[in-house]
């Protein structure tokens, strides 16, 4: 089994996400104690008045949810997940809402649909992104959520940033030789050039510094799209995340587009590094498929993803950078295989993915334990 082969979660007939009640995320100090305020996983404060993430753990919330393929935030008590299901040969799109207390499943536009990656810059502008009988983005503009239209021929959209109020980039795996787009709040511009094949994943610190991840990766100035020197292009690259244009992370997985979308092997995983100058390889690994990054600062990063336990068998992989090196957090406390993560403190942290079976969605937290 293999990276690509998840995507094909979308042919797997699997039951409609309900209603959950779950615990938001809390933190306090010790009474008596001196405030310590290092949520790091990497703190080693054990002193009896510490009460920070010493004691953190990461635990499934409890709920039923479609299968789920990216969260963000814009705060601890406003978190959305996205991701879909195929039924009956029917996409079916799935929006859940944490408030800090309870996911609430959002009506979420017109279908047939599934949405694959979500980005936003306030409470009151939220963009999610996808594809089924057409392809989807919809807005979310505080009040409601409402269809954007898309550009003819972007087909597959596999991931979208937000790059102000109004401006938004995506990405499409629908062709091979690459496909993105950018919207102004009025009008598209559709790139086809000096882009990588099968795009995957986009990011930027601002519109004129935009990086994107197919088999290779590919840098925007503003004016145009040039290919990351020093990358390797047989690495399906899914996923970014940066604290700043000098410190971009990414993750990713070996393949051939040449071999097409779905039967590339899916080992070793690799993770990357840009400082502002070149792109450097962090940590390679034979046992770990990686999909999702997120982190909160050059010294807190998350990389989220799976293994293969057995046939058909997948346990999750969580890793931790504390600005030295990489470490497993957690590796098949829950099996399922994880897809995306997002947090709004070091101390507050959300992975959605889904079962092996691609059954059902679901949704770990790291924080104080329940």
């Amino acid at each position: 089994m293999n990276f690509f082969r998840l995507v094909r979660l979308f042919l797997v007939s699997i039951a409609l996400l309900a209603g959950a009640n779950c615990s938001g995320a809390s933190h306090s100090n010790g009474a008596g104690g001196a405030p310590d305020d290092d949520l790091s996983p990497a703190d080693d404060d054990s002193s009896p008045d510490d009460d920070d993430d010493d004691d953190f753990v990461w635990s499934q919330m409890p709920g039923s949810f479609a299968a789920l393929f990216a969260v963000w935030g814009s705060a601890s008590s406003d978190v959305y997940a996205v991701g879909g299901a195929t039924n009956n040969g029917n996409e079916q799109s799935a929006i859940v809402h944490f408030d800090g207390s309870r996911w609430i499943p959002i009506k979420s536009g017109e279908g047939p649909f599934y949405l694959t990656a979500i980005s936003g810059t306030s409470a009151a502008n939220v963009i999610a992104v996808g594809k089924g009988g057409q392809s989807a983005i919809l807005r979310f503009d505080g009040a409601a959520w409402v269809n954007v239209s898309v550009a003819d021929g972007l087909g597959f959209l596999q991931g979208v940033w937000a790059a102000s109020e109004a401006e938004f980039f995506v990405v499409s795996y629908e062709k091979t030789d690459g496909i993105a787009g950018r919207f102004d709040g009025a009008n598209w511009t559709i790139f086809e050039d000096n882009l990588p094949p099968l795009l995957f994943a986009v990011w930027g610190a601002s519109p004129s510094d935009v990086f994107i991840g197919g088999y290779g990766i590919s840098h925007f100035d503003g004016n145009v799209w040039t290919s990351a020197p020093g990358i390797d292009d047989t690495e399906m690259y899914c996923s970014f995340w940066g604290s700043s244009a000098t410190d971009v992370f990414a993750v990713g997985n070996p393949g051939s587009p040449d071999a097409g979308p779905f039967t590339a092997p899916a080992y070793p995983s690799v993770i990357v590094h840009y400082d502002g100058q070149s792109w450097s390889e962090m940590r390679r690994n034979a046992t770990d498929v990686l999909s999702g990054i997120w982190g909160t600062s050059p010294t807190d990063v998350f990389a989220v993803g799976g293994s293969e336990a057995a046939e058909n068998i997948w346990q999750d992989t969580i890793l931790h950078y504390d600005g030295s090196s990489w470490s497993v957090m957690d590796r098949g406390s829950f099996p399922v295989y994880l897809r995306n993560a997002w947090g709004s403190s070091p101390g507050d942290v959300f992975a959605v993915g889904y079962d092996a079976n691609f059954a059902a969605g679901v949704i770990l937290h790291y924080g104080p334990p329940e």
